[in-house]
C-alpha cells in the first residue's frame, strides 16, 4: 500500500469519526469511496532529447583524408558522399588483382588447351632420336663381342659424337621446360636428362676402353644398350602425356586460381569502394571529427549523423521502483527546461529491459512526443510525468 493510498483511508476514517461525534441530527455527508479516492501519482522522471535515429559514422580501413564534402549542420540524403580517401594506394591494389587475375586466366586457357602442335613433334623427335640412340647401341654391343677393331673405335668415336649431341638436345630440352615452367614435363624431361648424361659418360668410357684395349668393353656396352632403352622409354612416355592433354589435377587447380583471383580482386574493389564514405540514412551532420589531409585509423569515428525530425526523449533517472509501474503505451506529458512555455503529450514506446549504466539502478524508457516543437535540439533537458494505471 502506498503513502498517498494510507492517507486516503485515514481521511475516510476521520470523517466517519467526526460524523458519529456530531450525533443524528446532522445532515449526512458523502463519504468517497475507497476506489474512487484511489488515483495512482504519475512517474515523474528527468529526460533527454535524443534522434530516433542517429550514428558515428567510420571507415573500415585507414587512409589520408582527400576531400570533405560536407560541413556541420548540412542536411543530407542517403547516399549522398561526406568524406573521401586519397585512392591512390586503393587504385593500385585493384590494377594489381586485375593484373592477377589475367595471368590466372592466361593459365587456366593454356592448361585446357593442351599441349602446342610444336611441344608434340618436339617430343616425337626426341622419341626417334632415342630408339636410334638403342640401334646404335644394340649393334655397338654386337660388334664388341666380335672383338675390337679400328672399325670399332671409329663407330664408337661416332657414336659418341651422335650422343653428345643428344645429351645437347636433351639439356635444351630441360631448360626450354623449366624458363616455360611446364609443370607437368620437369620430371620426364629431368629423367632424359639424366639418362643422356649417364649415356654420354658411358659413351665416354666405353671409346676409351676400345681405345685401350680394355676386356671389360662388352659388359659397358651392355650398360649403354640398357641405357639407350631406358632413354628410349622415357621419351614415349613424356610423349604419351602430352597426347593425354591435361589432367583433371591441373584443370581443377587452374580454376581455383581463377577464383582466387577474382575473390582478391573482388576485395580490392570493396576496399575502393569504402574509401568513399556516404550517409547511410537522410539526416543531418551533427558533427565532423577529422580534417582535409589528417589520416584516418580503421574505426575511428570521423562522422556523427541523425535524423533530427524525429526527436523523442529518454529518460536518464528512472529508477527501479518506478520502472516497475511504467508500461508500454502509458501517455505521458513532456516539458522542457529550455522551452518553459512547451508542454507536449508524448507515449512510452520503449522500456529497456535491464539497467543502464552508471550511479544507481535507473533503465532507461524512450518517449515519443505526438509533435516536435521547432525549437527543440538534441541533448535538452526534458522533465516527464508519465500516467500510470492504479
Amino acid at each position: 500500500m502506498t503513502f498517498h493510498r494510507f492517507t486516503l483511508m485515514v481521511l475516510a476514517g476521520m470523517t466517519v469519526l467526526v460524523l458519529v461525534g456530531c450525533g443524528g441530527e446532522s445532515a449526512p455527508t458523502e463519504i468517497p469511496t475507497l476506489g474512487e479516492a484511489e488515483t495512482e501519482a504519475p512517474v515523474s522522471v528527468t529526460g533527454e532529447v535524443v534522434p530516433a535515429q542517429w550514428a558515428e559514422l567510420s571507415f573500415p580501413q585507414g587512409g589520408l583524408v582527400a576531400a570533405l564534402a560536407v560541413a556541420e549542420g548540412d542536411v543530407v540524403a542517403e547516399g549522398d558522399v561526406l568524406i573521401e580517401l586519397d585512392p591512390t594506394l586503393f587504385d593500385a591494389a585493384v590494377q594489381e588483382a586485375e593484373a592477377a587475375l589475367a595471368v590466372a586466366e592466361a593459365n587456366q586457357t593454356r592448361t585446357q588447351a593442351g599441349p602446342s602442335e610444336s611441344a608434340v613433334a618436339q617430343a616425337t623427335a626426341q622419341l626417334d632420336a632415342a630408339q636410334a640412340d638403342l640401334a646404335a647401341s644394340v649393334a655397338q654391343r654386337d660388334d664388341i663381342r666380335n672383338g675390337a677393331s679400328a672399325a670399332e673405335i671409329a663407330a664408337a668415336q661416332a657414336d659418341l659424337a651422335e650422343v653428345q649431341m643428344a645429351q645437347s638436345a636433351v639439356q635444351d630440352q630441360y631448360d626450354y621446360v623449366v624458363r616455360e615452367e611446364r609443370t607437368n614435363w620437369i620430371e620426364p624431361a629431368q629423367e632424359n636428362l639424366n639418362v643422356a648424361n649417364y649415356n654420354l659418360s658411358a659413351a665416354e668410357s666405353y671409346l676409351a676402353q676400345l681405345q685401350q684395349g680394355d676386356p671389360d668393353q662388352l659388359q659397358i656396352s651392355e650398360a649403354q644398350v640398357w641405357a639407350a632403352a631406358a632413354q628410349r622409354d622415357a621419351a614415349q612416355a613424356a610423349l604419351n602425356l602430352l597426347l593425354a592433354g591435361p589432367l583433371p589435377e591441373d584443370l581443377a587447380i587452374a580454376e581455383a586460381q581463377v577464383a582466387q583471383a577474382q575473390a582478391a580482386l573482388d576485395a580490392a574493389n570493396a576496399g575502393r569502394a569504402q574509401a568513399t564514405l556516404r550517409a547511410p540514412f537522410a539526416g543531418a551532420v551533427t558533427a565532423i571529427r577529422i580534417r582535409s589531409a589528417e589520416w584516418v585509423g580503421p574505426g575511428q569515428v570521423v562522422v556523427v549523423m541523425a535524423d533530427l525530425t524525429g526527436l523523442q526523449v529518454q529518460t536518464t533517472d528512472l529508477n527501479e521502483i518506478d520502472v516497475a509501474r511504467v508500461s508500454v503505451g502509458d501517455t505521458a506529458t513532456v516539458t522542457f527546461d529550455a522551452l518553459p512555455e512547451e508542454s507536449v503529450a508524448g507515449v512510452v514506446a520503449r522500456i529497456a529491459p535491464r539497467s543502464a549504466e552508471g550511479a544507481g539502478v535507473n533503465y532507461t524508457v524512450t518517449i515519443t512526443l505526438d509533435e516536435i516543437p521547432p525549437q527543440l535540439r538534441w541533448g535538452m533537458t526534458a522533465f516527464v510525468d508519465i500516467d500510470v494505471e492504479g
